[in-house]
């Protein structure tokens, strides 16, 4: 899909188990990743248009703040973790 984003979720802790359900059963979420910070949540979501990403952004306010950033490229992708 051409548009990525990432998502920091910032949500209550009687919304954590809503958005971890949401994130899992979203189709255009890629990761999903609990996170230290001010944000609960780290999403990485992929879309065919804005539109489509509006509304995924829209499900996750549902259940608390959303801060997001759209990937104009991408440097790093799929690079494996070195093997210890």
């Amino acid at each position: 899909l051409p548009i990525t984003a990432f998502l920091r979720v910032t949500c209550a802790g009687d919304r954590f188990h809503a958005v971890h359900r949401l994130a899992s059963d979203l189709p255009g979420v890629l990761e999903c990743h609990h996170i230290t910070g001010e944000a609960c949540f780290m999403v990485k979501v992929a879309d065919a248009d804005l539109v489509g990403l509006e509304r995924t952004i829209d499900r996750f306010r549902e259940h608390g703040e959303t801060v997001s950033s759209v990937v104009l490229s991408s440097i790093v992708e799929g690079k494996p973790a070195p093997v210890r």
